[in-house]
């Protein structure tokens, strides 16, 4: 039986090209705010701020490794002490929206009462895992033939994401 064998040169073609840790675009992005913020309002300061802003949300944002995600909420933690609560929540929303992909889970609406799971056409997921959550949980429920709805959805942001990564751990066959 044939073993594929995948190349260096694919692996590393497929990654995005990225400056100090940022998605190129993003990155120049940031530079071209932060130089309009500089001829706009003559502020080297506020040039700085806004490009580190951005570039920061930029990193963030090409973000796609939990080991980076890791490095990055030290790097705030150092850089700026403790984190407060909005920090941790953008930190957990996107480790969770890196496992969501994972699942193929393309789209995640997550309101107090209700949460809704958008899958790509075809997920990776298998879809006897989809009916055993189903069968096991009645707030679980298909909802289309790409959408999966959950009722019940307490309304504290550190719940709902516990009760996404019970899911996702269900789904996922752990």
């Amino acid at each position: 039986m044939l073993t594929p064998t995948y190349h260096p040169v694919y692996r590393s073609l497929n990654k995005p090209l990225t400056i100090w840790g940022a998605e190129r675009r993003l990155f120049f992005l940031a530079a071209i705010m932060g130089a309009a913020t500089f001829n706009f309002f003559a502020s080297l300061g506020g040039a700085l701020l806004m490009f580190g802003g951005l570039f920061l949300a930029a990193r963030w944002a090409t973000a796609t490794d939990p080991d980076t995600i890791i490095a990055l909420q030290e790097e705030l933690a150092d850089r700026f002490g403790r984190l407060p609560p909005p920090a941790r929540a953008l930190v957990d929303t996107h480790r969770l929206r890196l496992d969501a992909q994972a699942l193929g889970v393309r789209r995640i609406d997550a309101a107090p009462g209700t949460m809704w799971l958008h899958f790509v056409p075809q997920p990776p997921v298998d879809v006897a895992r989809i009916m055993q959550l189903i069968g096991r949980d009645r707030r679980v429920r298909l909802a289309g033939q790409d959408k999966l709805r959950i009722d019940g959805a307490p309304a504290e942001l550190e719940a709902r994401l516990q009760q996404l990564r019970t899911v996702f751990k269900a789904l996922a066959g752990a």
